[in-house]
């Protein structure tokens, strides 16, 4: 397994940072906000914001790259992080805005989140799909990124945000035992295919046991 964890929505509160550019929070647009439960893009929120995506880039681009190294952490980004790196080999995949500042300050706030001046486990761009594998999971608060991801031949966990329909209290508490099942199903799978290696006349299944037959 391979874990791809979208940062913007997963590790830093991403819809705070847009709200205060227009001088506003996230509770004072939750209830005016139209959420469209088939995906989640930035385009989304500037109609309830009283503007249009390329003036929110433009203000995102006046702030620089320290607005992307400025975004709040989730409390459960520490943990997330080291718990995904301790159960499989993780990469940080994230979506830019049409502007190199984007790519800067993302790439800064990487290091910085892991502590490595030379951390280059990470992809910027926007179709993440093109990462899609059997054994790749991609974890983002993107319905149409986790749909293409599927499609494409992954598995990807939609990260709870009220955004996208899945308003809980602790998102990484959520979705923790769904990762954790498909590290163990992946364990039980390469343990399966050693011994049908070994032994080839054997033919081993995984779930349940079949049921007897009596007689």
């Amino acid at each position: 397994m391979v874990i791809l964890l979208d940062v913007d929505g997963v590790m830093v509160d991403l819809i705070e940072g847009i709200c205060k550019l227009y001088g506003t929070t996230p509770q004072a647009i939750k209830e005016k906000w139209r959420i469209d439960s088939n995906f989640w893009e930035v385009e989304s929120i500037t109609p309830t914001l009283g503007g249009t995506t390329e003036g929110l880039w433009e203000k995102m681009e006046s702030e620089g790259p320290s607005f992307w190294t400025g975004l709040r952490e989730y409390p459960w980004a520490k943990e997330m992080y080291e718990w995904c790196c301790r159960a499989a080999p993780t990469y940080f995949v994230t979506s830019p805005t049409p502007f190199p500042s984007c790519h800067a300050g993302k790439l800064e706030w990487m290091k910085n989140f892991t502590g490595d001046p030379f951390f280059k486990n990470y992809l910027i761009g926007s179709p993440k799909f093109l990462c899609a594998k059997k054994e790749n999971v991609l974890v983002d608060d993107s319905r149409k990124n986790c749909r293409a991801f599927v499609e494409a031949g992954g598995k990807a966990v939609l990260f709870p945000q009220f955004y996208n329909g899945n308003e809980v209290e602790d998102s990484w508490a959520t979705i923790k035992p769904v990762l954790q099942k498909m590290k163990t199903d992946k364990h039980m799978r390469e343990a399966v295919e050693k011994v049908e290696k070994w032994r080839p006349d054997l033919k081993l299944m995984l779930g349940p046991p079949p049921k007897r037959v009596n007689g």
